[in-house]
């Protein structure tokens, strides 16, 4: 098995993250596309209605562009704390 180079890993686990978020949007609200813009708002709106605000600040964290994590190479380390965060939920 060879190594990613350092930049090739962090875009993978970029990549990760955002799909972990969108994968609690859809559980969430049970429905695929929830993270879609159409659907989006409907969904920020459900969410916030059924689940705590620390599990749709989460998702919005991991789904967003400008988000710190995607700038940062802690991207595991805050992957692991949200999954922590979720786990309490």
């Amino acid at each position: 098995m060879h190594e990613q180079p350092p930049q090739d890993l962090h875009f993978a686990q970029q990549d990760d993250l955002a799909a972990f978020g969108k994968l609690i949007f859809s559980m969430a609200c049970c429905n695929g596309n929830a993270h879609a813009p159409a659907q989006f708002q409907r969904s920020l709106d459900y969410m916030g209605r059924h689940y705590t605000p620390d599990i749709k600040a989460a998702a919005l964290f991991l789904i967003s562009k400008n988000s710190p994590h995607k700038a940062s190479h802690c991207s595991l380390q805050r992957y692991l704390m949200l999954t922590f965060l979720l786990a309490e939920h």
